[in-house]
């Protein structure tokens, strides 16, 4: 479908985000991803076992109406908002009138100021003087960028000496090809002094996707290639016998 063509920018950009009501361990994230003026949502389940690494991982797309997000709001569910955008988004609710078409106008109203109030008092929570969202080991790019600046620079400079070692090239040929990846994980991890988590680990995503599908293929070739290819070589031989 075209309206989540974007779903990724979304994602990363929510207006909310909601713990599940009904499973533990998941999340719903709002976007600002419409179809016929309901807002996409996207539950994902955290840090869910994927082989040797743990993911997070989408369970479904949809849009959801208004009463299920205001809903959710109401029921203190939410862990993250873009208050300005979430705010404007009730607000749009409120001012378009349109909940005079339900059966309680009334009482949607109140609903919806009652959402409006608690978006209003509600503050993201923090973590280590950061927020959630940011990862962060005392300063992130978003409160420090003439830091984070130097500190990319810093990165590079390091990666491109590694990269210009003798031998460098010979042992990515013959050894790793993913080696330049993994060269750039190690410098961010001497940077920071701290380990990379698992989702943030592209060299062993990538190692656990090329064995998956070096899987897939083999199971591919043996439940399905090779038996049509006897099969087809067997009915050409009955078709030459006289």
């Amino acid at each position: 479908m075209s309206e989540v063509k974007d779903l990724v920018s979304a994602i990363q950009k929510p207006l909310a985000v909601f713990r599940s009501a009904t499973h533990i361990g998941s999340n719903v994230i709002l976007t600002e991803l419409k179809h016929d003026g309901k807002n996409f949502v996207v539950a994902i389940e955290t840090n869910r076992q994927a082989g040797k690494i743990n993911v997070n991982s989408i369970r479904s797309i949809h849009p959801r109406t208004t009463s299920n997000v205001i809903e959710w709001i109401n029921e203190d569910l939410m862990d993250y908002a873009d208050k300005e955008g979430l705010t404007a988004w009730v607000l749009d609710k409120i001012k378009s009138r349109h909940y005079l078409n339900s059966s309680d106008p009334a009482d949607v109203r109140k609903r919806l100021l009652s959402a409006a109030n608690k978006i209003k008092s509600f503050e993201n929570p923090k973590q280590n003087g950061g927020n959630l969202r940011f990862r962060d080991n005392g300063s992130n790019a978003a409160a420090h960028p003439d830091e984070a600046d130097n500190t990319l620079r810093g990165v590079a400079v390091e990666y491109n000496r590694r990269l210009g070692e003798s031998g460098y090239q010979v042992k990515e040929a013959m050894q790793d090809s993913m080696r330049s990846l993994l060269e750039v994980q190690r410098i961010l991890e001497e940077r920071s002094g701290q380990p990379l988590e698992d989702w943030e680990n592209a060299y062993m995503a990538e190692n656990a996707m090329s064995s998956h599908n070096n899987a897939e293929y083999e199971a591919w070739k043996r439940d399905g290639y090779e038996p049509l290819k006897n099969a087809v070589r067997a009915y050409g031989k009955r078709g030459a016998e006289p």
